[in-house]
Order: structure tokens, then C-alpha cells, then sequence
């Protein structure tokens, strides 16, 4: 296979010259036998991996995987969000120090754009809450079914409450943000009042540029959307957070236990006149901790990445 691979792109070389193949998954079964013979022409094989945002349980799980069920990945270089994520990859003996660099999340440099952009008054987004989560809670067997259901029914409160707000806001809008592939209209109610949509074009993150509150939990919007500097609401009704903690990502504090406190932090939110502010040290702490692009400059060091490397 290797060899056949050698071959043919010795061939593609002859009719188009390149420096270097990007593969974006270093875990991506058809492409793990893709660097040695690239290697062997002569050429670079780079990687821009892009999945980096994990709870503590789930970097600690990942690292069984990485460690138990993947052969070593010979790339040249491999490109990382955060330092959390290199750690991962070289404690587990998938890749070398020297293989690594972190480059933060390039596409999040828009949202740091987002800062100087004052949203709409009266729109909120609500990134509607991965079930999925239920599949990624197998982690730990232990919680399994218990968290599912956590999840589960935080998003149906979520969604009811919303509702809710909805008819007593009448001139609000709120933008249902669901996933594509995991979320369909028939998560929300059949019918919606007027002043709600559902929305499933992505990308996600460029609804963050007429939102006033975004809505989320558990999500990678959550750091884009405070990078954005756009006020962040956290449903958690009914999660026992101290018994969770290690499945929820580490953020500022923003959740909100009751449908009354969930109210009242919106309307303050939409309330609030829209104000240019540097990021908190909280605030940097967990952009950087899951994106490592709290400067707005990941998009750069991308950029340098691979010209310096190919």
C-alpha cells in the first residue's frame, strides 16, 4: 500500500509539482500510511489538527485512545490549538515534542474581529445543546445513563424557557442555532411564536455577529462567542456541576440554575449598552486553555507554520 502510494504520487509530481500534502485528522485511518512515503519523495506531510476542545474526563479518555489504539503518526509537523492538546499527544506517545507546535484555532481570529462590532439590541442565539453529548458521556461508564439524561433534560428546559421568554418578549428575536446532522425543526415545539427561528446554515460561529446574548453549554462556541465579547448566558437546570465537573469545560462563571435567574440575566444582558472590552483574566484563561487565540492571531501563526515548514 505504501508502496502503491509512493507511486502514485511520484506520478502526480511529474504533471503537477508540490511541496507538501495538509491532512486536517492525524487519527484518520485512510491517511495514517500517507507521511512515510510522502516522506520518501522528498516531501513534507503536515497536519492542521483541528479537534482540541475537550472536557477533563474526555482528554482523559482520549488519551487511552491515542495511546492504546493508534500506531505513532510520523507527519513532519502537526499543528495543535492549545498546549493541552500537544501535552495529550506526546504523553501518549503518539507524536514527539519536535513533531508539535500550537498554533490556536486560525478560524476564531473572526471572532476576535467580532470585538469592535456592536450587535443587534434585540437578538439572542441559542446554540442548541448537543445530545450527542450522550455518546461523548460513554467515557465513563459509570455516568453514563445518568448524565445522558442530565443532558437530555437540560435541553428540553432550555428550549421550554426560551419559549416562554419568547411570548412574554414579543419583539425579541431569538435564533434556535441548531447542529447540522445532530438537530432538526422537530426538536422545537411545532409551533414556534413568531419572533423564533431555526436556523442550521454553518458556519456557526458568524451568528455571533448580531448576537447581544448567546445561549450554549458544553460547546466550542462558548469560547468563540466570548472572544467575540458577546454576553454568554450557561443553562445548567438540574446538573449537579461538583458531580459533573470533570465533563464540563472549564469557563468563566456564567451559569444559571433557575428559569427566573436564566430571565433575569437575559434582560440584563439586552439591557446592558454594548461596550469594546479587553478580555478578563477568566476570561483569557479558558479562550486560551481550549483555542489558544486569545490574541486574534492564530490565523498568522497558521500561516507561518506552513510556509516554515514546507
Amino acid at each position: 500500500y505504501k508502496l502503491f502510494i509512493k507511486k502514485t504520487f511520484l506520478s502526480l509530481d511529474k504533471f503537477w509539482k508540490f511541496n507538501a500534502i495538509i491532512g486536517f485528522n492525524p487519527f484518520y485511518y485512510a491517511e495514517n500510511d500517507l507521511p512515510e512515503p510522502i516522506n520518501d519523495l522528498g516531501k513534507k506531510f503536515l497536519v492542521i489538527h483541528k479537534e482540541s476542545v475537550h472536557s477533563t474526563e474526555a482528554h482523559r479518555f482520549l488519551f487511552k485512545v491515542y495511546k492504546d489504539h493508534n500506531k505513532k503518526h510520523h507527519a513532519n509537523k502537526v499543528a495543535v490549538y492549545c498546549e493541552s492538546e500537544k501535552k495529550n499527544l506526546i504523553d501518549s506517545n503518539f507524536l514527539k515534542t519536535n513533531q508539535l507546535e500550537v498554533v490556536g484555532c486560525a478560524r476564531t481570529d473572526y471572532c476576535h474581529e467580532l470585538r469592535s462590532e456592536k450587535p443587534q439590541d434585540n437578538k439572542i442565539v441559542f446554540f442548541m445543546i448537543y445530545i450527542g453529548e450522550k455518546t461523548r458521556a460513554e467515557v465513563s461508564k459509570k455516568f453514563t445513563k445518568e448524565l445522558a439524561d442530565n443532558w437530555f433534560n437540560l435541553s428540553n428546559l432550555t428550549i421550554e424557557y426560551l419559549i416562554e421568554y419568547a411570548l412574554k418578549h414579543p419583539k425579541i428575536e431569538i435564533v434556535f442555532k441548531g447542529k447540522w446532522g445532530c438537530h432538526t425543526l422537530e426538536d422545537l415545539p411545532k409551533k414556534l411564536p413568531q419572533n423564533c427561528r431555526f436556523e442550521l446554515v454553518n458556519p456557526g460561529h458568524k451568528f455571533l455577529k448580531d448576537a447581544k446574548v448567546v445561549i450554549c453549554f458544553n460547546s466550542t462556541i462558548l469560547f468563540e462567542a466570548i472572544l467575540a465579547n458577546r454576553e454568554v448566558v450557561i443553562p445548567s437546570f438540574g446538573i449537579d456541576r461538583s458531580k459533573f465537573e470533570n465533563f464540563i469545560y472549564k469557563s468563566p462563571n456564567r451559569f444559571v440554575n433557575s428559569k427566573e435567574i436564566f430571565f433575569e440575566m437575559i434582560n440584563k444582558n439586552l439591557n446592558n449598552p454594548y461596550k469594546i472590552k479587553d478580555l478578563s483574566e477568566d476570561e483569557k484563561e479558558c479562550v486560551d486553555y481550549y483555542l489558544g487565540n486569545s490574541d486574534g492571531k492564530a490565523g498568522a501563526r497558521l500561516k507561518k507554520f506552513i510556509e516554515e515548514n514546507i
